[in-house]
């Protein structure tokens, strides 16, 4: 897998400057666990793929006849700007190009040269679109419905300084570091915020209002299924026969 970079750390409680406190000379963005981004038990449900976490092959008890033996697909990047375009092909070989909006035929047909290679790195998968699909509807549900929960996180974010701002409502006699951390920041529990509708994981809807009464938001957005990507034609365009 690769890296996450995670730009406000993940914990239970209130955030000093988007940090745990006690941590705010902590250096952001930072290299973060699985987990503080996606529900890392799901990762290990029937129909999951085996995976590796980030920097495996870095460990110095893979063999060098794995780590030597790689072969590099470049993607179109199609006008995304959030990773550099590809200058040269690594290490005197020609990588594989992929078009952007490739499906998953076409991957199995301009990888074929690679068969023999032990560790294939693409080098981006960026916006929706990059990857159109299965080229079947019922394979684009199936997967939609296997990575459904481990890519989904639940956490939420509440800042100090905000609450700070707003007059540290609901304070109590302990100051910030008090439990029922939502219930401070927002007026309710959690669970009773959810079932007012007032809690759409991805969405910037709180903080943005320093009279709104919550200083916390929730990450995080749930990724479009590919079934529903695949058929948008202003990211996967219907292809001539």
């Amino acid at each position: 897998l690769p890296a996450a970079r995670c730009y406000c750390d993940k914990i239970w409680n209130n955030l000093n400057a988007c940090r745990a406190p006690g941590a705010e000379s902590f250096t952001l963005p930072y290299a973060c666990p699985m987990d503080h981004i996606y529900d890392l038990p799901s990762w290990f449900n029937p129909g999951m793929p085996e995976f590796r976490e980030p920097g495996f092959l870095d460990d110095p008890r893979v063999p060098a006849a794995i780590k030597t033996s790689i072969g590099r697909v470049v993607v179109d990047r199609n006008g995304d700007t959030r990773a550099i375009e590809p200058t040269r092909d690594a290490d005197g070989e020609h990588a594989i190009k992929l078009k952007h909006g490739f499906t998953v035929p076409d991957a199995k047909l301009a990888l074929k040269p690679l068969e023999d290679k032990r560790v294939i790195e693409v080098d981006f998968l960026g916006n929706e679109g990059t990857l159109c699909g299965f080229g079947s509807d019922v394979k684009d549900k199936e997967f939609d419905r296997i990575v459904r929960h481990p890519l989904t996180a639940n956490q939420y974010y509440c800042f100090t300084e905000l609450w700070e701002d707003q007059g540290a409502p609901r304070g109590g006699r302990n100051g910030p570091y008090e439990p029922q951390v939502v219930l401070r920041h927002c007026g309710m529990m959690e669970d009773d915020f959810k079932r007012a509708g007032k809690v759409h994981a991805g969405v910037v809807e709180h903080i943005d209002k320093p009279d709104g009464g919550c200083s916390c938001e929730w990450g995080f957005g749930s990724p479009r299924g590919l079934a529903e990507i695949s058929k948008d034609e202003s990211v996967c365009p219907t292809r001539d026969s």
